[in-house]
């Protein structure tokens, strides 16, 4: 049999220890007044309900060698600092050598069934205390739960307190992290649809940044989640979930350990698809308890993953790149390796997007630093980018997160989590840029928000922040990714240069040339020189001239044999780009003070004391591209602009004069007369009659840009 419901999420309830507590037994003062005594107790705080506690008082008590020992949890409710409440609870204990007796628990608020409020109240930030008169406790045989006191109940006569430890009232949890890492396919294994067919559904599917290996789904009614723990690919299991049929509600439990389940049946993560049989879970219900549904034999509990999302980064060099298209939802194509051979893969994705309403722009970025710092990177990662494009102010981004309140609420948030980001111990950095469009009325939080998406410029006497660009055409947006990507590709290869030299004396000053000055040291244009200190056997107060190294002003020489080795990182010329070094042009001279001039050293063997060694290192990077209507007849030409800068990344060949890198030569010139060519300016409007000026043909997905005279 099989259920015709709608997934509501759910999850097994985990607790955590937190220290113990000092609680003073106040609540059972109205049987025994002697029962007001104070002993330790073991705390537990919910993971689900940061606000909830639980104890175990009766399990190690002060009150009397009498009693019983009972493990009764008591459970805390502390979300509202005045307004305390413990939940009804009942316990063992011995009143005579041949019967057990039992106290009933209530205290006297709405949440117990109680028209008074007696509540527990916050004193400090660790002292919970119960006036006089909070609890009525109920003393009998029966081990009945009950509904309400019996009418001989006493009330408590003293003060109930419980000090917890520090820290632990007002612990406020990091919130858990979610990224949505595109479209997948659910396949429940216990609902069908009203014809009697498996419930299959398209579900956007997230990814636990704090655990990488939890997965969850909007269900297919769009309400809550289902969790999916694969950290073990080959014992995956869904948690317990809710699910309605008419009125009654469903428990649907997969049977293994982690769910409180005397089995061990788990499932499989293969190949970007989770397999679970159907027969491992079982649906019990609410209003039958002793009724219960199993999942039929041959059907599967199935989710498939997004496309790609599953593999595995190489542990290799190159650029990692993933998508982040957004408008009135976020669409994604997770992080993979971007290069000649997938490059298609990227370029497709972005012509499949679509324009639509909203523009879920602090949204989209939010996800994107999620989705940076969900993945593992190679060990050789040195960039870490994220670069958003938009048109307009946010529109949505509220609905998904609305404890930002308002939107400059949210802009703010992001502005101080981008410069606390870091991906594997690399800074990221963020660029923003924006294309101003017609619906944009506030032009001061359209540039608070590029500032707000963007890293902030290190440089106090520049007011110009470099990672913030405003353009005003397509033409301006080409540039600036153009330049962007040559600012990119000079830091993927780092050029190290290795130069041996005899150990160096105490105090002196060296001067190292790297352009063949072996006849004058004045001639030199790239130079660099320090004090060499034997002690700790390094250069000290280093200076270069005509480039620059990552190495600093102290380089730590290393030892061999008689040798020094001087090690200088990331040689770049005073362009940015790679230093061009010959390893047959280096000298070394020493600094004579009594002549104020430098000497030679004539026995240094150039070629074979010097390597120059490049090092290909790693780039990680998130593009956040506007989707949104607002941008109109612009939206082709973005996408194309969208698709150079990608296939630029990749290493493809790619004009800089814009588009014509996917003009088909086969299909010769473009013909104005043709019906079929559209034509637009570089504000993205179509144009009948061009003047003179530069333009933008297209035809299907053919473009050019062209002079016309």
């Amino acid at each position: 049999m099989a259920l015709a419901i709608t997934c509501l999420a759910g999850r097994t309830e985990t607790w955590t220890p937190v220290g113990q507590a000092q609680w003073t037994e106040g609540a059972l003062t109205g049987i025994y007044s002697n029962y007001n005594k104070t002993w330790n107790v073991n705390v537990e705080r919910s993971d689900d309900r940061p606000k909830v506690f639980r104890l175990q008082p009766y399990s190690n008590h002060t009150m009397g060698s009498s009693w019983l020992y009972d493990n009764v949890y008591v459970y805390i409710h502390c979300d509202n600092a005045n307004a305390v409440y413990i939940d009804y609870f009942k316990f063992k204990y011995t009143k005579n050598s041949w019967t057990s007796w039992y106290y009933h628990v209530f205290q006297r608020c709405p949440e117990n069934g109680f028209d008074s409020r007696y509540y527990g109240k916050i004193t400090d930030e660790n002292t919970i205390e119960f006036p006089i008169g909070a609890f009525s406790v109920t003393d009998n045989t029966s081990s009945s739960t009950l509904n309400q006191p019996a009418s001989d109940a006493r009330l408590s006569t003293y003060v109930h307190k419980i000090v917890f430890p520090d820290g632990v009232l007002d612990y406020t949890p990091e919130p858990e992290n979610w990224v949505n890492i595109g479209h997948g396919e659910w396949e429940d294994p216990i609902a069908v649809t009203s014809a009697g067919d498996p419930l299959i559904a398209g579900v956007d599917v997230e990814k636990s940044t704090d655990n990488p290996s939890i997965y969850r789904i909007i269900n297919p009614s769009g309400q809550t989640y289902i969790n999916i723990n694969a950290e073990d690919p080959a014992k995956v299991y869904v948690s317990p979930y809710e699910a309605t049929s008419g009125d009654d509600v469903w428990t649907i439990t997969q049977n293994c350990t982690e769910n409180g389940q005397s089995g061990s049946q788990y499932g499989t993560l293969d190949n970007g698809k989770i397999v679970i049989p159907a027969e491992y879970f079982t649906a019990t219900s609410t209003l039958n308890p002793g009724s219960a549904v199993t999942g039929s034999t041959g059907r599967n509990c199935v989710l498939t993953l997004p496309d790609g999302f599953d593999n595995p980064l190489p542990e290799d060099y190159g650029v990692f790149m993933g998508i982040v298209a957004f408008n009135n939802r976020v669409t994604t194509k997770p992080i993979s390796q971007l290069d000649q051979i997938s490059k298609d893969d990227f370029t497709s994705f972005v012509d499949d997007l679509q324009m639509g309403n909203a523009t879920l722009l602090y949204y989209a970025v939010d996800q994107s630093i999620n989705m940076l710092e969900s993945q593992t990177f190679p060990s050789n990662l040195s960039n870490a980018v994220l670069v958003t494009f938009t048109d307009g102010l946010d529109q949505g981004s509220l609905a998904m997160k609305p404890e930002y309140r308002t939107s400059k609420g949210y802009a703010s948030y992001l502005a101080e989590r981008i410069p606390q980001t870091a991906i594997q111990g690399i800074p990221l950095t963020a660029y923003a840029i924006g294309l101003k469009s017609n619906d944009v009325v506030d032009d001061e939080l359209f540039m608070y928000n590029l500032a707000s998406l963007s890293s902030k410029s290190d440089d106090e006497d520049n007011p110009d922040n470099p990672y913030i660009s405003t353009v005003e055409d397509i033409d301006g947006l080409q540039k600036q990714l153009t330049d962007l990507y040559d600012s990119l590709n000079k830091q993927i290869s780092k050029r190290v240069v290795t130069i041996s030299v005899p150990m160096m004396s105490h105090g002196d000053l060296y001067r190292y040339t790297l352009d063949g000055a072996a006849d004058d040291v004045t001639k030199s244009q790239i130079w660099f020189e320090g004090t060499f200190n034997i002690d700790n056997k390094s250069l000290e107060n280093v200076t270069y001239h005509g480039f620059t190294s990552a190495t600093g002003s102290t380089i730590a020489t290393v030892q061999d044999d008689i040798n020094v080795k001087i090690i200088l990182n990331d040689c770049r010329n005073l362009e940015g780009g790679l230093l061009q070094v010959n390893n047959t042009e280096f000298d070394q001279w020493i600094y004579i003070p009594s002549h104020d001039k430098w000497g030679h050293n004539d026995e240094n063997a150039k070629g074979g004391d010097v390597t120059v060694e490049d090092i290909k290192s790693s780039m990680a990077i998130i593009f956040a591209l506007d989707c949104s209507t607002s941008l109109g007849d612009l939206f082709p030409l973005v996408q194309e602009t969208a698709k150079s800068f990608i296939l630029r990344l990749a290493g493809a060949e790619v004009s800089d004069s814009g588009f014509d890198y996917i003009w088909d030569e086969k299909t010769g010139s473009f013909d104005i007369n043709d019906p079929d060519v559209e034509i637009y300016n570089l504000m993205g409007a179509k144009v009948t009659n061009p003047s003179s000026g530069i333009y933008i043909y297209r035809k299907g997905n053919l473009m050019k840009k062209v002079m016309v005279p």
